[in-house]
């Protein structure tokens, strides 16, 4: 009778203690709701409070969570303080059962069930353990782990609290993650309707947003690109966190990018050198790779990609895959918009470009007619004087003789003008060398002796370069001479981008200074008609990189700029090879 009164007493003691475990539970659930209400943006306080609360609730000496973060589990809030921060590889944590199995585990006897292999800390202290997912739909992006120092001492009932914690965890971490992308949205949203900003630059400016965003979230990602579609087969990168990718196409048919557009999914490859299909493109550091579809219409409509890069390996799984998607999906309707409006805004440039081209080239011509009937009546006199020095009419004179030899080099030249002006305003096709173009644009130019040269040419380039694509390089080493007036280093670098995974192999000349830098505000108006920064000076008509970007463009190509103020500004032409 004594036994049997004292098993009924054990269980109503242990009802007891669950209907207030319940009870606490129901009082923790009910204060993050109200958390979630007052504030649009949960704050770190509450992520603390969860795990304090949660571990007393269970009676446990250390409640973390974890944050999935490629492939290791990252200590982001903790009862122990000196946890936070920690990161552990997942494959060798006893707590990566959560995620593979996307599972509740219960360990009521660490010393005995704990493999050798699976240890994430000291655990001669710890005796059991219970660790639950935290999931954002059906993708496990974490774990709620509590450990305690008592056998068996976690229950059913305490995995039901660890369960519904979980849930109410990753509503906070969703709720986080639309606030930043929100205000991302706003920030691109303002930038496509605004009308001060050019919009060739709202797309770079919304990566390159994109981009510190994930930083702070410390996704550990080396590079991001957005290709849009180049006819049926081909993607071409317009933006690149690196201005040196701009321009370069990939096929669709055997690209990850183009992947993410057939199958209309994110595609994530952990370790690139374990994929067969992966085809290497923009740099052999490259460890793994994630491709977001930009998707309208319903998903029916691709526009292009988001493509991220990382030199670790497995960097885009967990809470980093469903940050960059978050990002992608709410973006791409913006970014659709952005790019018409880019699409159209340079389809009138190059009308705009070819009739003003088109009116040049008629003045000019009765230009050049006149310069000829003078300079050719010119050249026929210093002939007749050479003649008559010659054949001792007039007597010979060493300086005049000079002089004349200098008056008809010049008026030969001149006469070729007509020929150069010509080709400069032609749109068809011819090729030269462009190492030599680059040596004589330098010779032209002339570099002053404050200046160090540092000529980096390729050897294999033979005639790659449109004619006159001297006078392009002449006026990229031009601006770069104007930013160093005291001293600095000029460095002009010629190469092949050739890669089976690029759709074509291009030409790059990049012309790189270590002067002013370009300042942000007018970095967008550099290649616009008329604009200088040189009018004080009275050295500049604001046509320089206007016509350098118009002559590249008509050729196929691309220019490119990346500056830091104070640093130094490196422009990168690049141009299709046949």
């Amino acid at each position: 009778m004594e036994r049997s009164l004292a098993t009924w007493e054990r269980l109503l003691d242990d009802l007891h203690k669950e209907f207030q475990l319940r009870e606490e539970e129901l009082g923790l659930l009910h204060d993050i709701d109200r958390h979630l209400l007052d504030h649009e943006r949960p704050d770190e306080g509450l992520f603390a409070e969860i795990v304090v609360r949660t571990g007393k609730l269970l009676g446990s000496f250390r409640t973390r969570i974890l944050l999935k973060r490629g492939r290791f589990l990252e200590n982001s809030y903790s009862t122990v303080e000196a946890d936070v921060g920690e990161r552990v590889l997942a494959i060798d944590s006893i707590t990566s059962r959560c995620l593979t199995e996307n599972v509740t585990i219960n360990l009521g006897n660490l010393n005995s069930e704990l493999p050798a292999q699976h240890d994430d800390g000291d655990h001669r202290i710890r005796r059991s353990l219970v660790a639950t997912p935290i999931r954002l739909g059906e993708e496990p992006i974490g774990v709620l782990s509590a450990e305690s120092t008592e056998l068996d001492a976690f229950m059913r009932a305490h995995e039901n609290v660890m369960a519904a914690v979980a849930a109410q965890v990753a509503i906070a971490l969703q709720r986080v993650q639309s606030f930043d992308v929100d205000a991302l949205v706003a920030y691109v949203d303002a930038l496509v309707f605004s009308d001060d900003d050019d919009s060739k630059t709202v797309i770079q400016a919304a990566l390159d947003r994109i981009m510190t965003e994930l930083r702070r979230q410390k996704l550990q990602f080396s590079g991001a690109q957005i290709l849009f579609h180049k006819g049926a087969e081909e993607l071409e990168i317009v933006y690149s966190t690196n201005p040196s990718d701009i321009g370069l196409t990939v096929t669709i048919a055997e690209s990850i990018c183009g992947r993410a557009l057939r199958e209309k999914r994110t595609i994530v490859v952990g370790d690139v050198s374990r994929d067969p299909h992966y085809r290497r493109m923009l740099g052999s550091a490259i460890q793994s790779e994630m491709a977001v579809p930009i998707l309208v219409g319903g998903g029916t409509v691709s526009i292009g990609v988001l493509n991220v890069e990382s030199e670790e390996l497995d960097v885009f799984g967990g809470f980093n895959k469903i940050a960059v998607n978050s990002f992608a999906d709410r973006v791409k309707t913006l970014l659709a918009f952005a790019k018409l409006r880019a699409d159209v805004t340079e389809s009138l440039e190059l009308r705009s470009t070819n009739e003003l081209l088109a009116a040049v080239g008629d003045q000019a011509s009765n230009m050049v007619h006149r310069l000829n009937n003078t300079v050719g009546a010119m050249r026929y006199r210093l002939k007749e004087l050479q003649a008559a020095q010659a054949d001792g009419t007039l007597a010979v004179d060493d300086d005049l003789k000079e002089s004349l030899d200098a008056l008809l080099s010049l008026a030969d030249r001149t006469l070729d003008m007509p020929r150069r002006v010509t080709q400069l305003l032609s749109t068809e096709e011819s090729a030269a060398d462009i190492n030599q173009c680059v040596r004589e644009a330098v010779g032209e130019v002339g570099i002053p002796e404050r200046v160090t040269l540092n000529l980096l040419l390729a050897d294999d380039l033979l005639t790659h370069a449109p004619a006159n694509f001297d006078i392009v390089v002449q006026n990229l080493v031009q601006n770069a001479l104007d930013a160093m007036p005291d001293n600095g280093t000029l460095t002009i670098t010629t190469a092949i981008d050739s890669h089976p995974a690029l759709a074509t192999n291009y030409v790059r000349v990049t012309v790189a200074d270590t002067g002013r830098g370009i300042p942000l505000d007018i970095r967008p108006r550099i290649f616009d008609l008329q604009f200088t920064t040189k009018a004080e000076a009275r050295k500049g008509m604001g046509l320089g990189l206007w016509w350098v970007r118009n002559f590249v463009r008509r050729a196929g190509g691309e220019v490119a700029v990346k500056s830091t103020v104070g640093i130094g500004t490196e422009f990168i032409v690049r141009l299709p090879l046949s």
